[in-house]
């Protein structure tokens, strides 16, 4: 099937095999239904991704959505990277990663407060290359937070943007970091 193609009674037809009782049957219509690359499609992957009871029809949903960039699939794979199965959370983290808009990159920063480290670390992984400037204050705050992952991710996302203001705190992360991860690349940062 191709984009070109694809017409309303495909889709339907791949829905319907979204609630065979066999994962790797829906598995397989989520790949189809990604192949159409088309928007109506989209609340189907989401919805897989969302609830499905298997993980791996949730992780090939997170993975298959990283091409989109719309307001809806970032907040499902934002949240997605607080599900229990660590293999779902990290096609969702993968997935963010590869986001290239500001505005979708926006949409990530309210999940910088998340309780789940694994969440805030991954949300700074995805801003870094954005390079937008919105991630400059919260990146900064999250070079204190418990966590060694979110604070090596902070410090990748400010050296990233070559935010001035960071660069005392980054030198002292650099010299007085208890984990030696976050200090090299502090040191990095702010060289």
């Amino acid at each position: 099937m191709t984009c070109k193609n694809a017409t309303l009674p495909e889709i339907l037809e791949l829905s319907l095999r979204l609630e065979d009782a066999d994962p790797g049957v829906r598995r397989l219509a989520l790949i189809e239904l990604a192949d159409l690359e088309l928007p109506e499609a989209l609340p189907l992957l989401i919805a897989a991704l969302r609830g499905d009871p298997d993980p791996g029809v949730r992780g090939e949903a997170a993975r298959l959505l990283e091409a989109w960039e719309e307001d809806a699939v970032v907040d499902a794979l934002c949240a997605a990277l607080a599900d229990p199965v660590p293999a779902v959370a990290d096609a969702a983290a993968q997935s963010l990663g590869e986001l290239k808009e500001p505005a979708a990159g926006r949409r990530l920063l309210p999940w910088l407060g998340h309780a789940d480290a694994f969440v805030r670390a991954s949300v700074l992984r995805a801003l870094r290359e954005l390079r937008l400037e919105e991630s400059a204050a919260p990146a900064l705050a999250a070079l204190g937070d418990p966590q060694a992952a979110v604070r090596r991710e902070a410090v990748a996302v400010l050296g990233w943007l070559r935010h001035q203001p960071a660069l005392a705190e980054l030198a002292r992360l650099a010299s007085a970091d208890i984990d030696p991860e976050v200090r090299r690349a502090a040191t990095g940062a702010s060289a």
